[in-house]
């Protein structure tokens, strides 16, 4: 009967997924201040910036747009990476969250932008 109901609720969960909107991260990060907070020197406001870049994602499971001509993610995984290899670990490690939301939300389609990134997450996961 519990084996019943949990499949049902994943089945359920897999349909409202299925339904759901994909949400167009780059034009809701536009709105907000990523941009400035992520440039500025202090730590603190690095990571804030982060933060409003996966709440841009949307709820979990994540679903974003995927990569087209009119929805580049180069640019976004460039300043991502550069924030990677931030010396300080709250920064650095918000990133690999960024990177770990747009690699959920977009699906192997991420896979080909996110190669330049590899180098530096393997040697931040050691």
């Amino acid at each position: 009967a519990m084996e019943a109901f949990f499949a049902g609720a994943k089945e359920a969960e897999a349909k409202r997924y299925a339904n759901r909107a994909a949400v167009d991260i780059l034009q809701v990060v536009r709105k907000t201040d990523f941009e400035v907070k992520i440039k500025e020197k202090k730590w603190s406001e690095k990571v804030a910036g982060i933060d409003m870049l996966i709440k841009s994602g949307g709820e979990k499971p994540f679903k974003l747009a995927q990569p087209s001509s009119n929805t580049n993610y180069s640019p976004l995984v460039g300043q991502l990476k550069g924030l990677l290899g931030n010396s300080h670990f709250a920064v650095a490690s918000k990133a690999m969250g960024a990177v770990s939301m747009l690699a959920e939300g977009i699906g192997e389609k991420m896979f080909g932008l996110l190669r330049p990134t590899l180098p530096i997450l393997l040697k931040l996961s050691k």
